[in-house]
């Protein structure tokens, strides 16, 4: 697999060595679970993130993985590397819809990947009450693809998972910077398009998470050590949007 860490790309031979190590652990472990639970895990990310090395190594590792696992565990990682190809299609189809239609004008660029419920390593969740606010800029790509889904699927349900979103965004300072972050993290920062400071009630209450909620906490944190805010303690804790006049640090926002 890819993605992850900070190494150069793995070579064929290299990559059939660590696979066949992998294999022969696997053996002499009576307990896999722990094991299937973290593959699954990492191999979704990389799917969700487009940070596949190469699908055909991903093919290999699963086909290798069908003697030491079990049945059921190998086809559920077939099932999403089958999910992504069927994804990729259907996104090619609503791009297309979408570039042709009036409807598709003053919407920003956007693509949708499709999960089977039960196949992949995240829990069923809803709109209400478990996500961060979508941004509302961002609720026409919602309609929009909801209504093209419908057409090719008329009585499939969508659950949308805002927690696995990300958002390429250009930033005008000084100069132009573009970067990748959360698409919870666009929601603080869209606090800031026409104030400098404000408080962090209301960049949590942008957010769409509790004052007292972890995922918040990490997000506005995570901002900080990009030094896109900077916090104050004078009484009412308050965050100024000041962005560094390097992009050192930037990159803490795609992996946040």
């Amino acid at each position: 697999g890819g993605g992850g860490g900070g190494g150069g790309p793995v070579g064929e031979e290299e990559a059939d060595r660590v696979l066949s190590l992998v294999v022969t652990t696997l053996r002499y472990l009576l307990d896999k679970d722990v094991f299937q639970s973290h593959y699954a895990k990492l191999l979704a990310k990389r799917l969700v993130n487009d940070t596949l090395a190469s699908r055909q190594s991903e093919e290999a590792m699963i086909q290798a993985l069908k003697t030491p696992c079990t049945p059921d565990f190998t086809a559920r990682l077939s099932r999403m590397l089958t999910d992504k190809s069927l994804s990729e299609d259907l996104d090619s189809h609503y791009e297309k819809q979408r570039s042709g239609t009036v409807g598709g004008k003053g919407v920003p660029p956007h693509r949708v990947m499709v999960l089977t419920t039960g196949t992949w390593p995240y829990p069923a969740k809803t709109l209400e009450g478990h996500q961060f606010a979508l941004p509302q800029m961002l609720q026409p790509c919602i309609d929009q693809f909801e209504e093209f889904y419908q057409t090719r699927y008329s009585g499939r349900r969508l659950t949308w998972n805002f927690d696995l979103s990300r958002a390429d965004v250009k930033c005008s300072l000084n100069k132009t910077y573009e970067m990748t972050m959360t698409t919870a993290q666009l929601s603080a920062l869209l606090v800031f398009q026409d104030t400098d400071m404000t408080t962090l009630a209301h960049v949590l209450s942008a957010i769409g998470h509790s004052h007292t909620s972890r995922d918040a906490a990490l997000c506005v944190l995570s901002l900080v050590k990009a030094r896109l805010l900077i916090p104050t303690t004078d009484g009412n804790p308050l965050l100024e949007y000041h962005p560094s006049s390097g992009d050192a640090g930037w990159g803490a926002l795609a992996d946040a």
